[in-house]
This record gives C-alpha cells, structure tokens and sequence, in this order.
C-alpha cells in the first residue's frame, strides 16, 4: 500500500505534491472534472520514499494516459489556501509542490483514463494566450509560461480566507463612504471615469432608500468589515441594461488594501448574488486596472474589451464549462 506524503491533524491539512507543465504548440495542459468548477494542474501528492521525479512522471501518465521525460525543475511552490467545499471544507491547507517542465512530445494526442475521488477527469489544452479567461491553478502559471526564467522559480501563494463580514450600513454610517468616495488613492481605479465621486451629506437619504431600503431585486449594497470591526471598504451589485446585466462593485479603501479584503469581499458578494437567485455577475473594469487580475482570481473570465475597459463575467449557477 502507497502512502501519501502528507497529513491531517484536526483542520489542519499538508500535502507535498509533484506536477507537471506540459506545454505543445502553444497550449498548456490541466486537469477538470464535472465536480469542480475549476482547472487543476496535472499532478498529485509524492508518495512515501518516493522521488520527486519519479512521482511526476507517475502521475502523468497516470492521468494522461502517456509517457512524458522531464525538462527540468522549473517551480518550487508554497501555498496556503483554505477550501469552501469538497473533502477540504474548512480546513487550513498547505501545500509544497515541485512544478518540473516536461519535454514536447510534439503532439497533443493523449489517453486519458483517469478518475478522482470517484469523478473522471478530462484532459484540456488551454491555449496559453488565453489562460486568464479560465478559472485555472495555480494561478501563476500563465505569467510563468510568458516570462524568461534563469533558473528554479520560488514562488508564494496565499489564497487564505481573510475574516470580514458584510455589513447593512445605517444611514448615518454613511460618513464612511462619503470619506472613502473623496479619497483620491481610494478613487483612483476610477481615474477613467473621472476620479472622486461627491457625496455629500444631503444626498444620503435619497441615495440610502434606492439601495438600501428599497426592497428589490435590482439593488444589493453592503459595507465590509473586518475582524476588529472597521469598515474597510463596500461590495454592491445592481441590474442595468437592455440586458439586464447584474454589475458588481468592490471598493477597498486605500490604506486596507494589500491584505486580502478585496478577493475575500468579492467571494461575498459573488455568493450573496448566487443566493439571491442571480444566474451570472459582471464588472466593467478600466483597462489600466490591477483588479482585472482580482476579479480574474476568483473565477471572472473576459467577456469582451475595448481600448478603454475590458468586460468581465462570473457564472454563479456552477455550470461545468468544457475547454477546447
């Protein structure tokens, strides 16, 4: 019987694991399955006394079907993340994974019979121009594959669950965002649309009672706390359009950001959405806009750009999309 190196103590979770980069004509390979609503590196957990090297190429055929030889060590990976679902639920995860690229076999052929936790995977080559359109890990691998590299890479992720609360404001509350609103390095991913935005006291009620007491399927607001209780920032969406596109807001304030608020808060209100019966949620992003790479994050692909935005969306019913 083979041992997984690895354990779980508690909500507790470790994991060292081997993968794959497989890259032909373009495209690099992942792994789904019609459970998760995601893609997944080719890979699996190093088994006791085993090598790194002779675990990756284990796993690669196992879940290819194929015989892959090793390139080199390319990627040293340490991540951290915290699971929503799935036999991870609740636990705190940590995972160190050895990314070695595989050698071209000139062909994209495989023979794929692999299952996992009882689900049959399938095998996607995702072009890798287009890799930030899925809802793929790791998420480096498209900056990775795209940049010259001298050496092993050593990279840091962490995708833990940060611990905020979203929060009805009362109309006198309201200070927060008029503050946060007139804030010019809190406003700036707005710079394209024109920067700060008044909001001045007598404009409160009106504004208050359109999208907070108002009780309608058009209009969501939230304020974000954190776990000392501050508010940090505010999360809404609201229904637009011929369409009747569902468009998401996130906003940090600027001396909050860089701590996570702004994926945790996302993760919220995509899940609030979801409840409250919205099938898909959007955001018009400025092309310019580091929160492009956010919303891409947690699961956002493009649905089309111009010159000066780029239009994002999120499915929020968990519909298995398949990857050609």
């Amino acid at each position: 019987m083979e041992y997984n190196c690895g354990f779980t103590d508690d909500n507790r979770w470790f994991r060292y694991r081997a993968a794959a980069i497989i890259v032909e004509d373009g495209c690099v390979l992942f792994a789904g399955n019609e459970k998760d609503d995601y893609y997944y590196s080719i890979g699996g957990a190093v088994h006791m006394g085993e090598t790194a090297e002779d675990a990756v190429k284990r796993e690669v055929f196992e879940e290819t079907g194929v015989q892959y030889e090793i390139d080199h060590l390319a990627v040293i990976h340490e991540n951290f993340f915290n699971d929503n679902m799935g036999a991870l639920k609740n636990m705190d995860c940590h995972e160190i994974a050895l990314y070695f690229l595989m050698k071209s076999r000139g062909t994209k052929e495989l023979n794929s019979n692999s299952f996992t936790q009882g689900v049959r995977e399938n095998m996607h080559w995702i072009p890798i121009s287009e890799l930030n359109k899925f809802k793929a890990f790791p998420t480096f691998m498209k900056e990775y594959l795209q940049s010259e590299h001298m050496g092993v890479e050593h990279i840091v992720s962490d995708e833990r669950n940060i611990k905020i609360s979203l929060y009805t404001p009362k109309l006198d509350e309201l200070w927060f965002r008029e503050e946060f609103m007139s804030d010019p390095d809190t406003m700036s991913y707005n710079n394209a649309w024109g920067g700060t935005i008044p909001f001045p006291k007598e404009d409160w009620e009106a504004w208050y009672n359109n999208w907070v007491v108002a009780d309608d399927d058009k209009h969501f607001y939230r304020y974000i706390k954190n776990a000392n209780g501050e508010f940090v920032g505010e999360v809404a969406y609201h229904v637009k359009g011929e369409r009747k596109m569902c468009m998401a807001d996130v906003i940090i304030e600027s001396k909050y950001r860089g701590k996570g608020y702004g994926k945790a808060a996302l993760l919220l209100l995509c899940e609030q959405a979801r409840e409250n019966g919205v099938d898909c949620i959007y955001d018009n992003i400025a092309i310019d806009n580091s929160a492009v790479k956010l919303f891409r994050d947690v699961g956002f692909i493009e649905e089309y750009r111009t010159e000066e935005f780029i239009l994002l969306k999120k499915q929020l019913n968990n519909k298995y999309v398949m990857a050609f």
